[in-house]
C-alpha cells in the first residue's frame, strides 16, 4: 500500500514482466491489476500489485475501490435509504465485506503462486 520511490519506467517494466510470468503459468490475470491499481499506476503511484501485499492493505485497497457501488445505488428509485445514516453504515458494511472477501482470495493465489518478494522480483 505504500507509494514506491523507484522511477516509473523500471516499475511499470516489472509489471509487464509479472504479468508474462502469470501468463505462461496459465494463470488469470486480474488479480494482477485491478480497476484500481490501474488508476493510481495512471496517477504515478506505484502501489506494488496485490500479489505482493499484505492482507490488510489488500482488504483496504479493495475495499475502498468498493466504496462507490452502494453509494450509487442510494440514487436509483427503489433503493433510496431512509436517511443518511442508513447510506453511511451500508456503504461501511459493504465496503468491509467486498474487501475482506478480495483479500481472502488474493491471500490464496498468493500461497498457491509462492512469488518472490516485490523487491527481488
Amino acid at each position: 500500500m505504500t507509494i514506491q520511490s523507484e522511477p516509473a519506467e523500471p516499475f511499470r517494466d516489472k509489471v509487464r514482466r509479472l504479468r508474462r510470468n502469470l501468463t505462461s503459468r496459465g494463470e488469470h490475470l486480474s488479480f494482477t491489476a485491478p480497476p484500481i491499481y490501474r488508476l493510481a499506476w495512471l496517477l504515478g503511484w506505484n502501489w506494488k500489485p496485490p500479489l505482493f501485499n499484505s492482507f490488510l492493505a489488500n482488504a483496504v485497497i479493495m475495499g475502498t475501490a468498493f466504496a462507490p457501488c452502494p453509494l450509487m445505488l442510494g440514487f436509483l428509485p427503489g433503493f433510496t435509504p431512509r436517511t443518511g445514516l442508513e447510506l453511511t453504515w451500508s456503504t461501511l458494511l459493504g465496503m468491509t465485506i467486498f474487501g475482506l472477501i478480495m483479500a481472502c482470495k488474493v491471500a490464496i493465489q498468493q500461497r498457491r503462486l509462492k512469488l518472490p518478494n516485490w523487491d527481488t522480483y
